[in-house]
């Protein structure tokens, strides 16, 4: 749980900078480069791959639990389910 609250708080400063950036620029510079796309192209990749992480630390940790005997196979079955559909409606 820690490690997926950390990766929000760094996504969310990196958020913070990414929009300072584009401020400066925009408003100081007056002018806006090319760098900045790929800029923001980044930040997006990050917002994308921190989602796809956080959304599956749960399946991970369900299997985990499988293969060290603590639930059955139907109620990882029926819980990966449930997870996969509320990341896909998401």
């Amino acid at each position: 749980m820690v490690p997926q609250a950390l990766s929000w708080v760094f996504t969310g400063l990196a958020f913070a900078l990414t929009i300072g950036r584009l401020y400066v620029r925009a408003r100081i510079i007056k002018s806006v480069y090319w760098d900045d796309a790929a800029h923001l192209l980044g930040l997006t990749l990050l917002l994308a791959q921190v989602s796809i992480v956080s959304s599956s630390t749960s399946i991970m940790h369900q299997l985990g639990a499988y293969k060290a005997g603590a639930i059955t196979r139907k109620q990882v079955s029926l819980s990966f389910s449930l997870d996969l559909a509320g990341i896909l409606v998401s």
